[in-house]
């Protein structure tokens, strides 16, 4: 599978990176997710599709309120544990090897997509983010939203301050897919999806 993304998730990596990343807030961040989804989706969500899933952690979370997930991610050592931590718990998660820049996902269209911990900055290219915005786009339902976190580098590294955060809003659109981009110092306040 040749790809346009940065990628060392594979072999003891995967093996190991649950063990890496053990103190990471996931059931915070699925909370996060679902607030989202609650506040910014027309309509009830139900069928989520996760992009870059890693082992699983977040899904499960999700899962737990109500939601059917598929979940996707380029290493198949990654998968390969999730499916393992799936059975444990006795989980309908589906997982499914896919490229986040040539999604073709079985069971769309999905109410809405997140992609958390930075994996769309794994994209190397403008061209191959576009590919993921309407690879996205071409999964979700009318109206689907699409949840997506991401670091700003340059920030990071002069360690940046709560009075740099940014808030950003990309309007996606049927036509286009990827039609607008604004970034804004204050949270947009009543903001209608």
């Amino acid at each position: 599978m040749g790809s346009t993304i940065l990628t060392s998730y594979s072999g003891r990596h995967a093996e190991l990176y649950d063990l890496f990343y053990a103190e990471k807030p996931y059931a915070a961040e699925a909370a996060f997710v679902e607030e989202c989804l609650t506040k910014y989706s027309v309509g009830p969500v139900t069928r989520l599709l996760e992009i870059a899933c890693g082992t699983g952690t977040h899904a499960f979370h999700l899962e737990k309120h109500g939601h059917q997930i598929t979940a996707s991610d380029y290493s198949e050592g990654m998968l390969l544990r999730a499916k393992q931590k799936a059975a444990e718990k006795s989980s309908r998660v589906e997982f499914q090897l896919q490229d986040m820049t040539k999604l073709e996902v079985s069971g769309r269209p999905f109410d809405a997509a997140y992609c958390l911990f930075d994996a769309i900055g794994y994209v190397q290219t403008n061209d191959a983010l576009f590919d993921v915005l309407h690879g996205v786009h071409n999964h979700l339902r009318p109206d689907g939203l699409f949840v997506f976190e991401f670091w700003h580098a340059a920030a990071m590294l002069r360690q940046a301050t709560a009075e740099d955060e940014r808030y950003f809003l990309f309007v996606i659109d049927d036509e286009n897919a990827f039609a607008g981009f604004h970034a804004f110092k204050e949270p947009l306040q009543n903001c209608e999806p």
